[in-house]
């Protein structure tokens, strides 16, 4: 194909987080109107957005960094890889690179974290355990959550998250203890806790965050979105520690 095209064409991928496709397109809606040589094109799924350019001729790679700069100075805060892999691979390879181990303890994701976690070829030297605690006497019993607290604040609250992340860290011995506990729906709302409600944690020896969601969507975008957010919970509030 290289030898019947007349000109050399180059590629650069950035992948983006933590931000949605519309307001992505919106600040870069100067450089997408303006473009000719690169072009820019940005394709999204849940959690996640890919924005590649792509230029040809013999001044392409100075094309590529001229739009590059312009890019990033617009979305450097969102881009957590300069290629295709997706947020949880690399999330996971760095794991692997910096030998940090991980595991987990899910209620309304049911699996899912852990699935994605072992998704990844070659996590098996930092996945230690997998727990889906989805009742309260799973909770209690596996992972020693208070029963006052759930008593007091039910299963779906900051407390009982902050608990399940830092108790799945102590089980295992890992650097990085993530948990989440939610209501995934259709049904289980309520005024005060509604369908969509989803804290998400992360526990290391720099201490603990907890997150507190609203998703929209049906039952499975509602963990797919729980899911995605405890990657980037791990991009946000630890890599830039180690």
């Amino acid at each position: 194909l290289n030898e019947l095209r007349s000109e050399e064409i180059s590629s650069r991928y950035y992948q983006l987080t933590g931000i949605g496709e519309s307001q992505a397109e919106d600040r870069i809606m100067e450089l997408v109107l303006n473009q000719n040589n690169p072009t820019i094109a940005t394709y999204a799924k849940p959690g996640e957005i890919l924005v590649r350019l792509t230029a040809t001729g013999a001044d392409r790679q100075k094309l590529l960094d001229q739009t590059e700069e312009a890019l990033t100075q617009k979305l450097g805060k969102y881009i957590f890889t300069y290629s295709q892999d997706s947020l949880t691979e690399t999330v996971c390879r760095y794991l692997i690179d910096h030998h940090l181990t991980i595991s987990a303890a899910e209620s309304c994701t049911g699996g899912m974290v852990s699935e994605a976690i072992t998704s990844v070829a070659g996590v098996s030297e930092v996945f230690l355990l997998g727990v889906v605690s989805y009742s309260n006497a799973a909770k209690e019993k596996i992972l020693h959550v208070n029963t006052e607290d759930l008593e007091k604040y039910g299963a779906v609250s900051e407390q009982v998250c902050r608990q399940m992340c830092e108790n799945v860290r102590k089980l295992s011995g890992s650097d990085f203890g993530v948990s989440t506990t939610g209501i995934a729906g259709p049904g289980g709302g309520s005024k005060e806790k509604p369908v969509g409600l989803v804290y998400t944690g992360i526990a290391s020896d720099k201490g603990t965050v907890v997150k507190r969601n609203l998703f929209y969507g049906d039952r499975t975008a509602i963990r797919t979105r729980s899911t995605n957010m405890v990657f980037q919970m791990i991009r946000k509030e630890f890599f830039k520690s180690y």
